[in-house]
């Protein structure tokens, strides 16, 4: 069973890996998620509560900058942060089940015109990091 494990953690290793996004991945093990990116983007589905989520969204985009938009009701977290790149972040919190979420950080830089994976990625790291009790 353990090798099987390693194997597969491995295997998701490589896969991220050439991706450019490992240190994402290896959170999103941590915490049972699986984290896909795009250029601008990461999305993490997460076995825990919407509102632990969300309120970890929030808390990391204060921590980051100023928050511009925010609705607990849809989900929906907005900022403009400094750290580690000055650029507009969009969070959505979507319940997908009783307690289980899915997470999608978005940021691009230049008033919204050039995608920020490594902001989304930082920022989205850190939300699994938190709610998986690693932060």
């Amino acid at each position: 069973m353990r090798s099987t494990f390693a194997g597969i953690l491995a295997l998701a290793s490589l896969v991220f890996t050439s991706s450019g996004c490992l240190f994402v991945a290896g959170a999103a093990v941590a915490a049972g998620a699986i984290v896909y990116t795009g250029d601008d983007s990461i999305e993490a589905t997460l076995d825990k509560p919407f509102d632990v989520v969300y309120d970890a969204s929030m808390e990391e985009l204060k921590r980051r900058g100023s928050i511009t938009v925010q609705s607990r009701e849809f989900g929906k977290l907005e900022a403009d942060v400094v750290v580690p790149n000055d650029a507009h972040v969009e969070v959505g919190v979507e319940r997908v089940g009783n307690a289980t979420v899915k997470l999608t950080v978005k940021a691009r830089k230049l008033a919204k015109t050039v995608p920020d994976q490594k902001t989304a990625e930082a920022i989205g790291n850190n939300i699994i990091q938190s709610v998986s009790g690693k932060k």
